[in-house]
């Protein structure tokens, strides 16, 4: 929705308006239709606006309450915010405009802290007493959206995004902890560190308190607050998860302009479409009106392409789905792009991708996506969550619906990117054998080792997956992608990704309502019948063809790796333009990378050979920016500045 910048300065004077101004320009792409500062004796505010609901200049921000004793700065949506505006109302509170911002003011007077717990929605945002001289920062239940924060000379610091900060003058030594984890498991984004040593995170499900610059962090949503009462028939469980997913897609399409949806051939993104088509064929309001224009990345003669599906779903309602093309041969010139403005490196380098799908939807006019993301770190979708599902079987002797999970592993299995076909069986018997978790985890970190890409001081292993008493061992290793290793960085990248080009990213299925309904209900709900994603697919029955409903395979909505690095003219550009700035501070052996690099173009990239370069080369870029501080002169690499 926005960008938000602030500063409680200390008692030297701390940054000044004018510099102040300039970091928040860094934001601008975050909100392109209003940038206001406002000063208020030791405290700076700055927001950034992109205009989603009341397009009025009367929910300009940073925003009074009527009696001018309160003021915000927020970025995010409160999409149960008609309801709570009635409520409010009821109790006595007035309103002046029709934004949700104006809610979340409201609401913290009316009932203090715990009005967090009473939003459905993504939310970062810093509420001022001007009385009591206090302020009050929180972040919502999942970390949709960022906040981060910094001390700097005696003020402290906050913000949407880093750069700001750096500019302000954070520190950008790296942090080496988050370095190993992101090598590993492409884990940047758990707790509350950064990949940098002088920025942090406000972590997710937790707020600030900031009295004469003293800040005192607290959480108000735990873990333990997943877990609820669920009904006792798989049947009735089916129905509860049907309506809330059809409630999260209703109040996701709240908004004063176009709404579009991006769809793979998955089971994400298709039922948060056929959602939105169930809602209108039933005359909900929300969804009456203006149409929901559907996209999706063409790979037109890729093994990833998906538009065939796209096509029969979206044809299937009447409508027509919009392409957009990502060339193959400069693609690795977007890299830059993507890493200045996504700020810490992503699993691969099939995230640049995204800048360039979201460029071209903004360009149509759009403000608000609906997208798929996060189902697959909660219900399970991923190879490597079935093994563990069929390991967690094991452990528990449920030999049937191990032997279920093992046919779905097998038959999700994508030869498009490399990956042989496992026998049921044999994929049942690996996963049996004592220790395999350990084990798994210990051949992960000897394979990123053994490639000797990196410095051997650095200590590359897993991160401890912690034991959940509510949990099944299947339970604890999705909470811990959920809340550690997949999920944040998820978030993260498409966050940055949609702002990068001024459209903000909703994602129905992290509806905390969901959220808690898919992490208390067994695991066969999850992964059974010889299905992943179980539940959702028999929610669907009816609503979905049946070739995409029935589809195990998984394919990622993504770019297509391995097309790229065959291609000559993004192989040139590796080498002279990522390959050749490398340098001896950073945690690499180059010459080790660079025969790496010349030994797979001589016989071919696999998928995992593609994943562990590209996060080489991604750190590279990374280091440059933000660590040797280039973003600074960032439109010397940009492909986007060229393109323009």
């Amino acid at each position: 929705m926005c960008g938000i910048l602030g500063a409680v300065r200390g008692a030297a004077g701390g940054v000044g308006r004018g510099p102040f101004a300039a970091a928040l320009e860094l934001l601008r792409h975050r909100g392109p239709d209003a940038l206001n500062v406002l000063e208020l004796g030791p405290v700076l505010l700055g927001h950034t606006r992109l205009s989603i609901i009341d397009l009025s200049v009367a929910a300009q921000q940073p925003l009074y309450d009527s009696t001018r004793r309160y003021v915000i700065i927020y970025n995010g949506e409160i999409y149960n915010f008609v309801e709570l505006r009635a409520e409010l109302e009821r109790l006595g509170h007035t309103f002046v405009s029709h934004s949700d911002t104006e809610v979340v003011v409201e609401a913290y007077k009316a009932w203090g802290e715990r009005c967090l717990e009473r939003f459905n929605g993504m939310f970062a945002f810093f509420l001022y007493d001007t009385e009591r001289r206090r302020g009050f920062a929180a972040r919502d239940r999942f970390g949709v959206k960022p906040l981060y924060w910094a001390k700097v000379d005696g003020d402290f610091l906050f913000g949407s995004e880093v750069k700001p900060l750096l500019e302000l003058g954070a520190g950008r030594e790296p942090d080496l902890a988050y370095l190993q984890s992101f090598i590993v498991e492409a884990a940047t984004d758990y707790g509350d560190g950064t990949m940098l040593q002088g920025v942090r995170q406000l972590e997710a499900g937790s707020y600030f308190l900031v009295e004469d610059g003293k800040p005192v962090f607290r959480r108000w949503w735990r873990p333990a607050d997943l877990f609820v009462q669920v009904p006792a028939t798989y049947e009735q469980r089916v129905e509860r998860y049907r309506e809330l997913l059809f409630d999260a897609v209703r109040l996701r399409l709240r908004s004063d302009v176009q709404n579009a949806v991006t769809l793979s051939g998955g089971m994400d993104s298709t039922s948060v479409y056929a959602g939105y088509q169930h809602l209108r064929a039933t005359g909900v309001p929300e969804a009456s009106g203006r149409d929901l224009h559907a996209y999706t990345i063409r790979h037109a003669g890729s093994a990833i392409d998906e538009t065939s599906d796209v096509e029969m779903l979206t044809g299937g309602f009447g409508n027509q789905c919009r392409y957009v093309d990502v060339g193959r041969s400069a693609a690795l010139s977007w890299l830059w792009d993507s890493l200045y403005y996504l700020e810490f490196p992503a699993w691969n380098i099939s995230s640049i991708t995204y800048l360039q799908i979201y460029r071209a939807i903004q360009r149509d006019g759009i403000r608000v996506l609906l997208e798929g993301h996060g189902n697959d770190e909660i219900l399970g979708g991923y190879h490597s969550h079935i093994n563990l599902a069929i390991e967690s079987f094991v452990r528990r002797r449920q030999w049937g619906a191990a032997y279920e999970a093992a046919r779905t592993f097998a038959a999700m299995r994508n030869a498009g990117v490399g990956q042989r076909p496992i026998p049921p069986l044999v994929a049942l018997l690996y996963n049996a054998l004592p220790g395999i978790r350990q084990l798994r985890q210990r051949r992960l970190a000897a394979d990123v080792n053994g490639a000797g890409l990196w410095d051997p001081a650095l200590r590359l292993e897993c991160l401890a997956v912690p034991e959940v008493r509510q949990c099944t061992p299947f339970g604890e290793q999705l909470l811990h992608a959920f809340h550690t290793t997949i999920l944040p960085t998820v978030l993260r990248v498409f966050d940055r990704a949609t702002m990068a080009s001024s459209v903000e990213m909703r994602a129905p299925f992290m509806d905390y309502r969901l959220v808690q309904l898919a992490f208390s209900i067994p695991d066969t709900d999850k992964v059974g019948g010889g299905f992943q994603k179980r539940i959702l697919r028999d929610a669907m029955a009816g609503l979905l063809p049946e070739r995409i409903r029935t589809n195990r395979r998984k394919t990622a909505f993504s770019g297509d790796m391995l097309t790229w690095l065959s291609e000559p003219a993004n192989r040139s550009y590796i080498g002279t333009e990522i390959l050749a700035k490398m340098h001896s501070g950073m945690p690499l052996n180059a010459a080790a990378l660079r025969r790496y690099f010349e030994r797979q173009c001589a016989v071919g990239f696999t998928w995992e050979e593609a994943v562990r370069f590209s996060r080489a080369i991604s750190l590279v870029a990374w280091w440059r920016l933000f660590v040797d501080g280039e973003y600074r002169e960032f439109t010397a690499h940009s492909a986007l500045a060229a393109a323009s």
